[in-house]
């Protein structure tokens, strides 16, 4: 019942409990929640390391096909923080969140590592590549690495020095150590 979790939430605020603080604070009088407001409380409790009530909202934006918070779910399964390990789900989730820069570069890091799933360096270009059009540096510098080393594409180093130098003029401290040497 909204209307008594509401009353609750009042009596814990008026007794100084930061968390009933925040949600009364960042909740709409309707109090229907939407995605987005699920995902930011999910997101406020992850970063007080309250992991547990952090999975919990994270996983009703998520099952509303809120791309941010597949991609947070997705972080949450991998590292096992507020759940039981699962790269499987991890990959499920990432997968779920669509074109979601940060989810496909993470997709590509499973891909990339192997860790849990099947290394698979082309799947992990494309994931990279996919990030990397949306100015995800993170997915610039990898996909730097891989046109390098020929991961996945065949090497190519004019390639990584372009993926190095469009992540380097975005702050990419990684990226411009590669430039340098």
């Amino acid at each position: 019942e909204p209307k008594k979790a509401l009353q609750w939430f009042c009596s814990a605020a008026e007794q100084g409990h930061p968390h009933a603080k925040h949600f009364l604070e960042t909740t709409s009088p309707v109090f229907e929640p939407t995605a987005e407001d699920l995902y930011k409380k999910g997101q406020y409790f992850f970063d007080e390391k309250e992991y547990v009530e952090a999975f919990l909202w994270l996983k009703r934006s998520a099952n509303m096909e809120y791309a941010p918070a597949q991609n947070s779910l997705g972080l949450l399964y991998y590292y096992g923080k507020g759940c039981d390990r699962n790269p499987l789900l991890a990959l499920e989730f990432y997968q779920r969140a669509g074109d979601h820069e940060q989810a496909l570069f993470n997709l590509g890091m499973l891909y990339f590592l192997g860790d849990g799933i099947d290394r698979d360096a082309q799947m992990a270009f494309s994931c990279f590549q996919r990030s990397a059009k949306e100015n995800e540096t993170r997915a610039q510098v990898f996909l730097g690495i891989l046109y390098e080393n020929g991961r996945g594409i065949e090497q190519d180093l004019s390639q990584a020095v372009n993926c190095y130098r469009k992540a380097a003029w975005q702050g990419d401290a990684f990226a411009r150590f590669h430039l340098t040497r």
